[in-house]
């Protein structure tokens, strides 16, 4: 028993309190003061008992008066502290926090709480200063270890901060905080590997925790792993329930191909919430499945495009949040409704024009700046993409800026995408400047505004959510597009589409909203393919006595009217065996099967004799499919541009059926370059007797393949493509 009776008196009193028995507390504390009335204990325990009891102003007064008997009391500046914090007066509890640390300086949790309002008042030196003091004292301090890493985090010193996290956790093995912090800061880092590790362990940790599973998605896409991506935006999804969570899901879904359930989410994101525009954008742009069964089915599509278009017309979308506009445009472009066929020039004109008004909202105020004089008399001449890689826009058009003379221009190459790989190079080498990042649109908007360019080039607009945006701004006097995406884009702030003379129709200019330029040829001067064939396995054992027909294109080219070919051309030619690398997804292929399947069925056809769907080939054995097939089929509506330049490269021979659209004639121009007319069809019946043909003629395909080995050179490295576009470049002005 001690043998202070006060000190007896306070211990049992400050027990009561914290099994919340305050009146027993408070009485007991009040016995002591009418016995011991300059206690200063005592004063500072009658305050904690009446803050604990809801009485503020009580409290204070009786730290005053026991701080006033002892201003060095460490209860009472404890509870000063406390009753300041609480009140919102941080400045108050700095004060009493620094009075207490001086008083006990041996105490760890006293410098915690001291280092914690100092980050709270944002004085990060302080903060580390005192959090560091604490850990001296209590290195198993786990809370302080957080709050010291979480500083790190602040003043951008990632690798201390994770260093930090872990040991934590070796501190407190599980710990979520620590988890979901050191999650965040390896992802800081670029680490999506390990990140998604300390977010699934995070997930484990705190299974109910919406936050957790967004991050484990938001690592699984920085690691490239899609299956864990998708399985966290599902559960995110469920347990937070807002519209923005199944956006996101929808989102996903939609990248994986699977375009039925991500239709399905973006309407449970509008049911969740009417007026969250995101999921608007996203359900009037996406098609309810990646294969088209029917024309009702693309008539569906066509009709929810235009009402979704209409509808953000009408909408009132100055009173939105720019972050809500920004987040519709990053979302998703309007890729896939011109894949229907239309030529869509007005409609394009009013999406162009709405995605202008989003982002002058979304950016007010940042325009182009005024131009300053340079010391560097070059113009200087931007190109930007989110292609700038192993992609068809790569092949076809990273030698632009090789035709531009460094001596008088300067070029400046915008990629907005992280992904970079062989493909990029091209583009990086002819550069005076090349920027990459999987960056926001906003430092997008400010990175283009910054350049400065005489001239900006879009190699594509229409598949890359960032380029869609920004190509609805302007940074140049003189903005133009390449046919990367062969679509006019409908915005009054691109100037010039730059055409295949060859390509293009006689009257092509009525179906652009832009000035048109026709470059020579095919418009492009990409070299060679340079990939040595493999052959794929299916290829190598296929049967010998077939005729095989390769279809290389994806399927959303691949409308019905290419089943009642196909099938036509197996009836006429049983022995035709057809080959098909379709998508990447495999929901997107069995689709695609059952639809084939019904209209092989329907004229008496065994599919599956005539057909083989392949898994997703790589571009080795793409490319070794079509030069070891007999004939390449080009697809109808939307011609093969890059595909068939490859697959002619070795030789086979390709049926084609041009449309009036510049997309549907890219391997009819090919064949006319290379004199071979008998292979371009006038219409349906034609491109059926034309495959036929070659079916039933060996001699007629060796002669077509020893023709294209002769001539194919015309195709490749055109050097009238970059002296035209030089020529553009050095006369085009914005007067």
């Amino acid at each position: 028993m001690s043998a202070d009776p006060a000190t007896d008196a306070l211990g049992r009193a400050f027990a009561l309190s914290r099994e919340g028995r305050h009146d027993e507390a408070l009485a007991l504390v009040d016995a002591l003061l009418a016995r011991a009335p300059r206690e200063p204990r005592a004063h500072a325990l009658r305050a904690r008992v009446l803050a604990l009891r809801g009485d503020a102003a009580a409290a204070s007064e009786a730290v005053a008066l026991a701080l006033a008997l002892d201003a060095d009391c460490a209860p009472a500046l404890v509870e000063r502290a406390a009753l300041a914090r609480a009140a919102g007066d941080r400045e108050t509890a700095v004060a009493a926090l620094r009075r207490l640390v001086a008083v006990a300086p041996g105490q760890p949790a006293f410098w915690f709480d001291l280092g914690v309002l100092c980050d709270e008042l944002g004085r990060a030196a302080d903060a580390a200063a005192a959090l560091d003091r604490a850990l001296a004292l209590a290195p198993g301090h786990a809370e302080a270890r957080l709050k010291r890493a979480n500083l790190d985090v602040a003043a951008g010193r990632h690798e201390a901060a994770a260093a930090g996290y872990r040991q934590c956790l070796a501190l407190r093995p599980g710990w979520y905080d620590a988890l979901a912090n050191l999650g965040e800061t390896l992802l800081a880092l670029g680490r999506g590997e390990d990140a998604l590790a300390a977010w699934r362990h995070a997930a484990q940790a705190a299974p109910d925790n919406a936050r957790a599973w967004d991050g484990m998605a938001r690592a699984a896409k920085a690691a490239g792993r899609a299956a864990d991506l998708l399985l966290a935006r599902e559960r995110c999804a469920k347990l937070d329930g807002g519209a923005a969570a199944w956006g996101l899901l929808g989102a996903e879904l939609a990248r994986g191909g699977d375009l039925p359930a991500s239709r399905a989410a973006f309407l449970r994101a509008i049911e969740v919430d009417p007026r969250y525009l995101p999921a608007r954008w996203a359900a009037f742009q996406y098609p309810a499945d990646g294969v088209r069964a029917d024309p009702a089915a693309a008539e569906a599509f066509r009709r929810q495009w235009h009402e979704g278009v209409a509808w953000f017309e009408a909408a009132d979308l100055d009173a939105r949040q720019p972050e809500e506009l920004v987040a519709c445009i990053t979302l998703a472009t309007e890729f896939e409704v011109h894949y229907l066929g239309d030529p869509m020039r007005e409609a394009q004109r009013r999406y162009g024009a709405l995605l202008e008004r989003m982002m002058n909202i979304a950016f007010a105020g940042r325009g182009v700046p005024a131009r300053a004089p340079r010391s560097d008399a070059r113009r200087r001449i931007g190109f930007c993409s989110g292609m700038m890689r192993s992609h068809t826009v790569t092949k076809l058009f990273a030698t632009m800026p090789a035709a531009l003379d460094r001596a008088r221009f300067d070029v400046r190459c915008f990629h907005v995408s992280d992904l970079v790989n062989a493909g990029t190079e091209a583009w990086r080498r002819h550069a005076d400047v090349f920027v990459h990042g999987e960056r926001d649109l906003a430092w997008w908007v400010d990175t283009l505004r910054a350049h400065d360019l005489d001239v900006l080039v879009f190699p594509d607009i229409g598949m890359h959510p960032i380029v869609q945006g920004l190509a609805s701004m302007r940074f140049a006097p003189v903005q133009a597009m390449l046919w990367g995406h062969p679509q006019t884009s409908g915005r009054s702030t691109i100037d010039w589409f730059l055409t295949s003379d060859a390509m293009e129709a006689p009257d092509g200019e009525r179906f652009y909203t832009e000035r048109l330029l026709r470059l020579p040829g095919l418009g492009t001067a990409c070299p060679p393919p340079s990939i040595e064939p493999l052959v794929p396995p299916e290829i190598a054992a296929r049967d010998p006595d077939g005729v095989h027909f390769f279809v290389a294109q994806q399927a959303v080219k691949l409308t019905p009217v290419h089943d009642e070919a196909f099938a036509r051309i197996a009836v006429a030619l049983p022995v035709a065996r057809f080959h098909f690398v379709p998508s990447p997804h495999a929901s997107v292929r069995a689709a695609l099967r059952r639809r084939l399947a019904a209209r092989f069925a329907a004229r008496g056809l065994d599919f599956d004799r005539h057909c083989g769907l392949y898994r997703y080939v790589s571009e080795a054995e793409f490319i070794g499919t079509g030069a070891n097939c007999d004939v390449n089929l080009d697809s109808i509506g939307w011609s093969g541009g890059n595909t068939t330049l490859e697959i002619l490269w070795h030789h086979t021979p390709t049926v084609t059926l041009p449309c009036e659209l510049m997309r549907a004639r890219h391997t009819m121009a090919m064949l006319q370059l290379l004199e071979l007319p008998q292979l371009v069809a006038r219409d349906l019946d034609d491109y059926v007797r034309i495959a036929v043909g070659l079916g039933r003629s060996p001699d007629l395909r060796a002669e077509l393949r020893g023709l294209i080995a002769e001539r194919k050179h015309r195709l490749y490295d055109d050097p009238a493509v970059g002296r035209a576009f030089a020529a553009f470049i050095d006369g085009v002005s914005g007067d």
